[in-house]
């Protein structure tokens, strides 16, 4: 048995499960059922480390950051753009080549349970929760009265994750699995939740700013800033414009450190910030301009 794609049209194409012994193919399959098994076969195949990023906003940044950093040295593969959900992990995790040295996916959700799906599907070997709140991005009133905002769209997911925070952590907290160390930046009344749900999960729970120290202001520095962690310091690490930002590099950081020390190799570069100078992220938030006013570039995130 195996699995042909006959591309129909450009944004649809239908999966057919054929006997390749008797040239029988039937189409009356789910097409998502169908992609989901194609990509849990390809999953089995490989062999690299797996990094899974989720949370209310700042996936597709970290991944993105990881992606980047890993990538100066290494072939790998990272989820194109946003695709986080039940149609783009599994197309990002069967496009993975099968000597790929290393995965980064991102999951967002459109049903509740989605997540723990997704990770069942992904198998991370590390998992990321940068942060949870009711709204895509709710941080503008922490911008300097001067700055610009380019904004476009509008993404709230409280329709479909609930409108309380403990709902929101709950559905990703679907990502925690045993033995597989989680990293977040949930905030403080979350993390007794979180801590419990990781005992039962059996998974070894992390937060980032019990490990590591940022600049915690958002006055668009526009300078380097040095990122201080339990075993050292990481100096002169490019500034994207906001202390949230700054935490997913802190989060991108203590992953790669950890998936390095499971591996007993080092995964970080030996000039983090020199490995981060060129990252540009369009629409996440980011820095554009620092003078004489503040642009940052929020086309992805809500008004």
């Amino acid at each position: 048995w195996g699995w042909v794609f006959f591309f129909k049209q450009k944004t649809a194409y239908e999966i057919y499960q054929c006997d390749w012994s008797s040239d029988v193919c039937s189409s009356d399959l789910d097409t998502v059922a169908a992609l989901g098994a194609l990509a849990q076969f390809h999953r089995r195949a490989l062999c690299c480390p797996v990094i899974a990023v989720t949370g209310s906003n700042g996936k597709t940044t970290t991944k993105e950051m990881i992606h980047h950093v890993l990538s100066g040295r290494r072939r790998g593969r990272a989820a194109e753009k946003s695709f986080n959900n039940h149609w783009g992990v599994p197309l990002s995790l069967a496009r993975m080549a099968r000597g790929a040295h290393y995965g980064v996916f991102e999951m967002g959700m459109n049903q509740p349970g989605e997540i723990l799906a997704l990770s069942q599907l992904v198998r991370p070997h590390v998992a990321l929760i940068t942060h949870v709140q009711p709204a895509h991005l709710q941080s503008f009133e922490s911008l300097p009265a001067i700055a610009t905002l380019l904004t476009t769209i509008s993404v709230d997911h409280e329709r479909i994750l609930g409108d309380s925070l403990v709902e929101i952590a709950a559905e990703k907290l679907g990502l925690l699995k045993s033995g597989v160390p989680l990293f977040t930046g949930l905030p403080e009344e979350l993390r007794g939740q979180a801590f419990s749900a990781a005992v039962t999960a059996g998974s070894p729970c992390f937060f980032v700013d019990e490990l590591a120290r940022w600049p915690e202001d958002d006055a668009g520095r526009a300078t380097p800033w040095d990122l201080v962690l339990r075993d050292g310091v990481i100096n002169g690490l490019p500034d994207l414009g906001t202390a949230a930002m700054r935490r997913n590099v802190a989060l991108a950081v203590l992953a790669l450190d950890e998936l390095g020390r499971s591996r007993n190799e080092s995964m970080l570069p030996d000039d983090p910030a020199a490995a981060l100078g060129n990252l540009f992220l369009p629409g996440r938030y980011q820095q554009v301009l620092c003078n004489p006013t503040w642009i940052f570039d929020t086309a992805h995130n809500v008004q």
